[in-house]
């Protein structure tokens, strides 16, 4: 003889528990696949929170971490005169660079550098990024392109007013 099981319909409110549960399992799925996604504006974002403070030698190599002009041509303009550092056209523009910008930032040491206004946008693999910055020293514009070569964001051009 087969055993035969007869399945009792669900009622409204035991469904409704049913489908209140399904609901709150998806949205934390949803909700911690969103905590261990990074997204490109928040880690351009990042890199800018992480170049704030007071300027140590840790923040000046982070400066010169995002400057590569062997992947990425970068243009520097401060006052009124613009130059570009492209390693297909110079082999040493990095390290050209790269110490023209310590030179630059190593009279700012132990100052320390807050944002009085940022804004950061980011489009596609393009980012704009607009500080006004201010110190004891005084206070600083800069406007820079920032490209997105592999999983890195580089600086494509700085403009320091």
């Amino acid at each position: 003889m087969t055993e035969r099981h007869v399945v009792e319909p669900i009622d409204g409110r035991r469904l409704g528990l049913i489908a209140l549960g399904v609901l709150a399992a998806a949205v934390a799925v949803a909700l911690a696949v969103d905590a261990l996604v990074t997204t490109d504006q928040e880690r351009v974002e990042d890199i800018v929170h992480g170049l704030l403070g007071e300027l140590t030698t840790d923040r000046i190599d982070g400066v010169c971490a995002l400057l590569d002009p062997a992947q990425q041509p970068v243009e520097i303009e401060t006052a009124g005169l613009t130059t570009l550092y492209d390693a297909s056209q110079d082999p040493n523009a990095r390290d050209v660079l790269e110490a023209r910008v310590r030179s630059a930032l190593s009279s700012y040491r132990g100052v320390t550098i807050r944002a009085l206004r940022q804004s950061v946008v980011v489009e596609g693999d393009e980012a704009r990024v607009s500080l006004q910055l201010v110190s004891r020293e005084g206070m600083a514009q800069i406007v820079a392109s920032l490209r997105k070569r592999g999983d890195d964001w580089l600086v494509a051009s700085a403009h320091v007013r």
